[in-house]
């Protein structure tokens, strides 16, 4: 579907495997959102610490950067009261994205609650 609307959708093989992806994809179905879209990034675990994520999302902003979007929103789980950094987190923020809310405990995953974290990038500060 991201493709479709000519959105990226980006993966990363090593040794011929998938070792993780990153895509946008439409932040809401209403008009008014045409010009947001949501990221989401995924690495296989025993992928992390390559740097992957780091080139799949950056890949995916300078997508995005050629197109008519203008913000890209990431939506993050965190444990709930958590205020250390997640490394999802990290690689927004070192992307130049800023945490903008946090939802307290409105997911559950693994046997947890969770936080939502959400994080936003302007891709066109200048107007």
């Amino acid at each position: 579907a991201a493709r479709a609307a000519g959105l990226p959708f980006l993966v990363a093989e090593v040794d011929g495997e998938i070792a993780g992806f990153a895509y946008a994809t439409q932040f809401r179905p209403h008009a008014a959102y045409r010009y947001t879209v949501e990221d989401s990034i995924y690495i296989a675990p025993e992928a992390a610490g390559r740097g992957l994520g780091s080139r799949l999302l950056a890949a995916v902003l300078d997508h995005l950067h050629r197109t008519e979007i203008r913000q890209v929103v990431a939506v993050i789980a965190a444990l709930a009261g958590s205020r250390h950094d997640t490394p999802s987190t990290v690689l927004h923020r070192r992307l130049g994205f800023v945490e903008v809310g946090r939802m307290p405990s409105v997911g559950y995953k693994n046997g947890q609650w969770a936080d939502t974290i959400l994080m936003q990038a302007d891709l066109r500060p200048d107007g």
